[in-house]
């Protein structure tokens, strides 16, 4: 970024402080300046007196009073109330006020083309000089003509003007359909459409992609927090808002929803020994210049203290637990302490794993060793506690949008919470307790060792022989409709504007968030910029597309999935993809995952986006590997396994970074996450050209036998995985009966086959999309392609996974004890998990009838 673009946006870019984004003071009034259609605009103003999330605790007497006095069980911030507290103002960004003098060659060249035609055209027209009398009545000429027989009144020649009119009307279209310029069905209220070469769009797309505005995007978006529901996240929302509308998208606007979310009170939290008294640092040192860090603390953790000996747990995984036991150490009432990440990654089911032992808390900490590096002084990885495999979005509405007129369930045994409290520590802390474990309970082995810099031994603890005993308190808010936002932004289709591609990226953060997710929301901004450049040389896609800025996605992915809960029967009818943009950029390796019928699309995008390393293509770089299954930690969950759309999560990661901290900053990023921005720059021409591919060909690029193929590995897999377990655990059981589901798998793949054959010939047939019966059959089979997967979904009656009936897909879904990880056919792993062989079985009879029942309507 140049030295003046720093300048514009040091100077006149407002950035609220933490204190100002989040406290009950706010320390300036600025009088209000609407948004114009470049800059963006919002501060806080200084009267709004409800509860903001608290900043760390320090000595903010004002602060502490204002929050405990005006916060009550029925008090929350409505919409209303936080945008009173925002006052408008100009922002000035980087680069945008060169923006209408510059033009870049891929925009300036494909606009000079369509312009030169359409003047052609238009100088042709406008050569043609009409009597004014003619304007008044084009057929008055006819009057002179005398025909024999038939009388010369001008009553009688009404049905041959109205004939001659028509046929003069078909000649125009006629012209104007064979210049290419303009397609048939424009969506409600589209003027004249102009026809662009799909080659040239992708082309424009990937060469326009300018990074320096990814970076000013993403500076200004990490200036400050926005954790979901604070007056930071409002700011952003607003911002966003403003931007989609300057770009020229369609029916921008926010979402809200009444969620609940938790907030931790100033000075509520505590982690101390008792004897010999210590008590921990539970929050970061500051990362952000003059910025306030947010607190250290897990999203939907469980409101409470507890007092019990330290025992410490590895990974927190069933099996480690299980490992204790065999050791003879009872866990009840017990502080337990584990590492982030290993064998159990998620970090909801480490204390789920300990609730169901007895634990009485949990403290999870990161340990250098288990993250690859050498993590920054205090380092502490916030996040939610949800239980994501249970239940996903607000968790006292499952099923139904969080807004007025549907009902909602108790907090109290909610299966989509923990029910014992939990606190983020870091490093540092962390060692002082391990070190205090030393000689207690039982030394334990390699794989539980940890980094030994500083812990030379490391011990579980012992409940009974001396323990060490710790109390834990974690006193918060908990407000059960609390306002999120959403913001949303379109683009109409031309062909068949009722199907749309969705394209959504999360906006709410646990700190400053410059990687996630800030690198996600600068490059689809970006990339919105871009499209609304093309709806202004009057380009529209085939398909609609939504643009969509989730919030509240840490806590449990609540954004997207009230969305979809809130629109669920459209999406099921008329969603054809989902792309996820998460954390785009943390590393350099390209990674995706998604459904099978996205594989083929990725591939073709990727042939076109040259590697940030220099070497060749993405494509060459991705080689001949398989697009992996989705998990469940991102917004593409309530898309693929709830609606039935087709989804896909692209972005650049491989090295580790400083995943939900506060030293997850722009600085960090610019230094030392993606110097250059060069990886922003191509995960945006890989976005743009996937958009491209999925909303602007004629016939949507799936592979059926894609997922044909990716059937039959998940049955071979889940085949040797049952007779595994079973011979495990019951030997003597008659194993699981696969026929059907063998035969059912068979029967796809054939007719995914033969559909996927009739391409070539429905292509030739329909590949100019001239004419309405092409049309009705290019239509016809992008939306039975499109259905197959929603007819994967189990909607019967009390359909969906058993015990866990919100997730619906029989294919793709996380297992019950899997957490973040992908999971293929859960239904059957998750009873023989449990070594219930008859639902199992049924299981299996289950998924065959729902695979054949797809791909017959595929053909049918």
């Amino acid at each position: 970024m140049s030295d003046e673009k720093r300048s514009m946006l040091g100077n006149s870019l407002p950035i609220p402080t933490y204190e100002e984004a989040t406290s009950s003071r706010a320390h300036s009034d600025v009088g209000d300046n609407p948004h114009s259609n470049e800059e963006a605009s919002h501060l806080l103003a200084s009267s709004y007196g409800r509860y903001r999330q608290p900043t760390v605790e320090t000595a903010r007497s004002s602060l502490e009073s204002s929050f405990l006095e005006e916060f009550g069980d029925s008090a929350r911030p409505s919409r209303e109330s936080l945008e009173r507290a925002m006052v408008a103002m100009e922002i000035l960004e980087p680069g945008q006020e060169e923006e209408g003098q510059r033009r870049r060659g891929g925009e300036g060249g494909l606009r000079m083309h369509i312009s030169k035609r359409i003047s052609s055209i238009t100088d042709s027209l406008s050569a043609i000089s009409i009597p004014h009398h003619w304007r008044i009545n084009p057929f008055r000429w006819f009057s002179c003509i005398r025909i024999p027989d038939l009388p010369c009144f001008g009553e009688s020649f009404v049905p041959l003007y109205r004939f001659l009119g028509v046929i003069i009307g078909l000649i125009l279209v006629y012209a104007l359909l064979a210049s290419d310029l303009v397609t048939l069905n424009p969506p409600p209220g589209a003027a004249g459409i102009i026809e662009f070469d799909i080659n040239a769009l992708k082309d424009f797309i990937r060469d326009s992609i300018d990074k320096d505005n990814i970076e000013h995007y993403l500076e200004y978006l990490s200036r400050f927090d926005h954790t979901a529901g604070t007056e930071g996240d409002l700011v952003l929302a607003k911002y966003v808002e403003g931007k989609f509308k300057s770009f020229g998208l369609e029916g921008v606007g926010l979402d809200e929803y009444n969620v609940y979310l938790n907030f931790p009170k100033p000075n509520g939290r505590k982690l101390s020994i008792i004897d010999p008294p210590w008590e921990a640092a539970l929050e970061e040192p500051k990362t952000n210049g003059d910025h306030e860090n947010t607190f250290a603390f897990h999203g939907h953790s469980k409101t409470g203290s507890a007092t019990g000996p330290l025992i410490y747990a590895n990974y927190g995984a069933r099996a480690d637990f299980d490992k204790l036991g065999s050791q003879g150490l009872n866990l009840t009432g017990s502080i337990v302490l584990v590492r982030y990440g290993g064998t159990q990654m998620d970090r909801a089911l480490k204390i789920k794993a300990a609730e169901l032992r007895g634990a009485a808390a949990v403290i999870e900490f990161s340990d250098p060793k288990t993250e690859g590096w050498d993590l920054p002084e205090g380092f502490v990885q916030r996040g939610s506690v949800s239980l994501m495999s249970f239940l996903v979005g607000d968790v006292l509405t499952p099923g139904t949008p969080s807004k007025p007129g549907y009902d909602r369930i108790s907090l109290e045994q909610n299966p989509g919470l923990v029910g014992i409290p939990s606190l983020p520590l870091s490093w540092d802390n962390a060692k002082h307790l391990l070190q205090s474990l030393k000689g207690k309970g039982f030394k334990v082995e390699e794989s539980w060792t940890g980094d030994t810099r500083g812990v030379e031994e490391w011990w579980t603890g012992s409940i009974s022989d001396s323990p060490v005993v710790v109390k834990l308190e974690n006193d918060q808010v908990e407000d059960e409709r609390h306002p999120i936002w959403n913001v949303l932004g379109y683009i109409g289709g031309s062909d068949d504007h009722t199907k749309r591609i969705v394209v959504g990226n999360h906006r709410d953060a646990w700190c400053f968030g410059a990687s996630d997710p800030n690198s996600g929301t600068a490059v689809m901004l970006e990339v919105a910029r871009l499209f609304g450049k093309l709806l202004e040389m009057g380009w529209r896609p085939q398909r609609s597309v939504i643009f969509a800025n989730w919030d509240a996605e840490e806590y449990n992915l609540i954004g997207s999935t009230e969305y979809v809960e809130d629109n669920i029967d459209d999406l099921r009818l008329h969603g054809m993809a989902y792309i996820n943009l998460d954390v785009a950029v943390s590393g350099k390796e390209f990674r995706a995952a998604g459904s099978p019928l996205t594989q083929q699309p990725l591939l073709n995008v990727l042939e076109r986006i040259q590697s940030p390393s220099g070497n060749g293509t993405l494509r060459g770089a991705w080689g001949d590997k398989i697009l992996p299954g989705l998990g469940a930690g991102s917004d593409y969950v309530a898309f693929q396994d709830y609606a039935g759309v087709s989804s896909i999560d692209i972005g650049f990661a491989g090295d580790p970074f400083p995943y939900h901290s506060c030293y997850d900053t722009y600085e960090w990023m610019k230094n030392t996450g993606d110097p250059g921005f060069i990886h922003h720059l191509a995960i945006a021409q890989v976005l743009g050209v996937l958009i491209v591919e999925l909303a602007d060909t004629p016939i949507l690029p799936f592979n059926m036998i894609d997922y044909a193929h990716a059937l039959g590995r998940y049955t071979n897999d889940l085949e040797e995985y049952a007779r595994k377990i079973m011979q495990e655990q019951s030997p003597d059981t008659k194993l699981l009966d696969f026929k059907d589901l063998r035969h059912a798998v068979e029967s796809a793949e054939k007719r995914l086959k033969e559909f996927d054959e009739k391409h070539e010939n429905w292509m030739d047939y329909v590949g100019t999309g001239l004419d309405t019966g092409g049309i009705i059959s290019r239509q016809s089979r992008n939306a039975r392609m499109s259905n197959f997967e929603e007819h994967l979904l189990d909607l019967s009656k009390g359909g969906g996974l058993p015990g866990r009936e919100w997730f619906k897909h029989v294919v793709f879904a996380p297992e019950t004890w899997s957490g973040y990880d992908a999971g293929y056919f859960p239904g059957v792993r998750d009873a023989l998990a449990n070594k219930d062989w008859e639902l199992a079985q049924k299981q299996v009879e289950k998924i065959a009838k729902v695979i054949d029942r797809a791909s017959y309507k595929l053909l049918n």
